[in-house]
Order: C-alpha cells, then sequence, then structure tokens
C-alpha cells in the first residue's frame, strides 16, 4: 500500500512539469550582450499563462539596466500577446550564480493554446533606469 500512495504521489508531483512541455520557448539572441537568459518556463494557469526565467551574467558587476521583453506566437507563428518584466539588477554573488542568476517573471492575461513559441529577449535601458518598460519595439518578436 506504501507503494502505491509513493507512486500516487510522485505522479502527481510530476503533473506540473509535463504542463510546461507543451509550449516552446526561444532566447532571441543579441550580438553584443555579455548576459544569458536561461531556465525560461511557461505555464498555464488558471487566470493566465506565467512565464518565468533567470538572467546571468559572466562577471558579478555585468547585468545592466533594462527589462525582458516577452512575445508569444500561436503554432502557425501569429503574434499573439506581449509584454515585458521587470528585474533588478544586482550584484552577482556566488550564490545566486550557482541558482542561475536574477529572476524574472510575466503573466499573460489569455491562456495560450498548445504548442505556442514563446520568445524572450533582453532590452537595454540605454538611458539608464526608466519609470516603465513600456515601449513601442518590443524586440523578442
Amino acid at each position: 500500500m506504501k507503494f502505491l500512495t509513493v507512486m500516487l504521489f510522485s505522479t502527481l508531483a510530476a503533473a506540473p512539469v509535463f504542463a510546461n512541455e507543451t509550449y516552446n520557448t526561444e532566447v532571441v539572441k543579441q550580438d553584443d550582450n555579455r548576459w544569458k537568459i536561461q531556465k525560461v518556463m511557461v505555464s498555464s494557469r488558471q487566470e493566465g499563462t506565467h512565464v518565468s526565467g533567470r538572467m546571468t551574467a559572466t562577471n558579478r558587476f555585468g547585468l545592466p539596466h533594462g527589462h525582458i521583453d516577452i512575445a508569444a506566437y500561436s503554432p502557425s507563428g501569429e503574434l499573439l500577446a506581449e509584454t515585458t518584466s521587470k528585474y533588478t539588477p544586482a550584484i552577482l554573488t556566488h550564490k545566486k550564480k550557482q541558482k542561475g542568476g536574477v529572476r524574472f517573471a510575466a503573466n499573460f492575461t489569455d491562456k495560450l493554446p498548445p504548442n505556442s513559441t514563446v520568445k524572450v529577449a533582453f532590452h537595454n535601458n540605454e538611458s539608464g533606469p526608466s519609470s516603465g518598460p513600456e515601449h513601442s519595439v518590443n524586440i523578442a518578436r
């Protein structure tokens, strides 16, 4: 009986992981970047779709001020939604680097269809920190 209980709970614990496999993620590469976006996860929730990930750099002071651009595409390639995600530049201590860097997250209000593609890109604020990441050019397109 104990074996069956363990198997049941392990199956339930793995269910959210399998739900994330229905979305494709793509990190848009930039020529001049010294940072890396990784561990991007997309999950469907009751209130919409949640996108999260981590950003790291090669050196401790390598994270510039900016934000993350996120764009969602249907399986046929049609742009469904786009948003931005703020992150706080921080000194990358050894412990933060081991965890994968600083976190970012954003929510889409609508659920994305299965096999949608979510593109993620870092957008540098060249004039320093701004009051908000809203802009007209989403470079994750």
